[in-house]
């Protein structure tokens, strides 16, 4: 079984490219932390995501969002070189953390200062 399960945050704004007209991929990068104080490391992992999938995280993700992923892990290679990468082929995702406009909102102006409820009763 080859299935990866990511959760982290996006290392840079995702890049979405375009081939023959109909086809698109998204490229992006996972930051991926684990440990803390001393012994925290950061793991970057590279993954493109294709079709419709790759266009909405392109179009709804942005640098330093998180993001829950799931894909499978594959190595590229170039032709006539010895150079290869490791990456994931992501094809599900699901939107995780605070959402991107995540402003606190102010309470309307005839709100009560606190939440506490009127009761008729002292």
């Amino acid at each position: 079984m080859n299935t990866l399960v990511l959760c982290g945050n996006l290392a840079s704004d995702p890049e979405l490219k375009t081939f023959g007209g109909d086809r698109s991929m998204a490229v992006f990068t996972i930051a991926i932390n684990e440990g803390f104080g001393d012994k925290k490391k950061t793991y970057f992992i590279n993954c493109v995501a294709s079709g419709k999938t790759g266009e909405a995280i392109a179009k709804y993700f942005t640098k330093g969002q998180q993001i829950l992923a799931s894909g499978r892990l594959y190595t590229a290679k170039k032709d006539g070189e010895t150079w290869s990468e490791t990456k994931v082929a992501i094809d599900r995702f699901e939107f995780c953390g605070p959402k991107k406009d995540a402003a606190p909102k102010p309470a309307p102006a005839d709100a009560p200062a606190d939440d506490v409820p009127d009761f008729p009763f002292g």
